[in-house]
């Protein structure tokens, strides 16, 4: 019993000592995201198109506030589309590999 404590009490040790980093084990369950490249199209807005993508992983306010900004839109910034122009759309990946639409 004591020779099992003391193989214990090593390995914790020897663990601790490695810098064992348990941060692995919450990685897993974070939600990992992938960017989609969309062409903008005749008449499209952003607002349309954030609403094709929207993948419900957080608030349709901050999906769209952070598409903004990923895209180059805000105060004092660009206030408008091109025909043609690609737009990157980060959405929640299901693992599946097809985008949500």
């Amino acid at each position: 019993m004591k020779t099992l404590l003391k193989i214990a009490a090593v390995g914790i040790l020897a663990l601790l000592v490695s810098g064992f980093d348990t941060d692995y084990l919450a990685d897993k369950e974070k939600p990992t995201y992938r960017k989609i490249c969309h062409t903008v199209q005749s008449g499209e807005t952003l607002w349309e198109i954030g609403e094709r993508y929207y993948d419900g992983s957080k608030p349709f306010d901050e999906f769209m506030h952070e598409l903004n900004k990923a895209n180059g839109f805000g105060i004092s910034k660009r206030q408008y589309l091109q025909v043609g122009e690609t737009i990157i759309v980060k959405v929640k990946d299901e693992g599946d590999g097809t985008p949500k639409p």
